[in-house]
């Protein structure tokens, strides 16, 4: 079973949406939680958005976080829409409304996109941070993906290879804090590649895996 921790950004404009986080075993996201640890210090909590872009050392933070989930060989993994592409092409009323949100769609782009390219004979349980305004078409959307009966989304056993997903408290692992950067990450870049704020992220989305994606 591989465990993919995700977080969204951008949900609440009507530009770039991103689904994104990082995917790997259990051993690798262990180690990833002891160095997080070791690196945050005395901070209780990390939080993309509540970070001061103006501090040096919001820099030195994020370089020295940047790399470590590629040092523990986790991989990442991105969905992202921009909203504004489409947005006046959607028929009106809250059934189109709501199924065409860019969260919905740039979740149902990174999931299919993670199921297709998994390991053989690997499985899938996807973590996400609570989610009130998305969770009910979340949960409806991933029942839907993990029933469809196309061959790429079966193991070599013939089970679902998206085995389980769940929502868990904001703060409740520290595993979520590293989706929170790789999103916001994300969007900085498709927003303004050369802002400060991509420039400062970079590090989590250039980094180069340096361990395979074991079972």
């Amino acid at each position: 079973m591989l465990t993919a921790y995700v977080d969204e950004s951008g949900h609440d404009n009507p530009d770039w949406v991103v689904i994104a986080g990082l995917l790997g075993n259990d051993d690798q996201w262990k180690h990833l939680a002891s160095e997080w640890r070791v690196a945050l210090g005395k901070r209780r909590s990390f939080h993309m958005r509540k970070l001061r872009f103006t501090h040096q050392s919001t820099k030195r933070l994020l370089e020295t976080l940047g790399p470590m989930p590629a040092h523990c060989g986790l991989r990442r993994i991105v969905g992202a829409i921009k909203v504004s592409d489409y947005a006046d092409l959607i028929g009106t009323g809250p059934v189109n409304e709501q199924a065409l949100k860019g969260y919905i769609l740039a979740l149902l782009g990174m999931t299919y996109q993670v199921l297709r390219h998994l390991p053989k004979g690997e499985r899938l349980e996807i973590v996400f941070e609570q989610q009130d305004e998305y969770q009910p078409v979340a949960h409806e959307l991933l029942s839907m993906v993990a029933i469809e009966n196309y061959p790429w989304l079966k193991t070599d056993t013939g089970e679902t290879k998206l085995a389980k997903w769940r929502f868990v408290p904001k703060d409740s692992t520290i595993l979520t804090q590293s989706a929170d950067y790789m999103a916001y990450a994300v969007l900085q870049y498709y927003r303004d590649k050369d802002s400060r704020k991509a420039q400062w992220c970079r590090s989590i989305l250039t980094s180069v895996v340096v361990r395979p994606l074991a079972t």
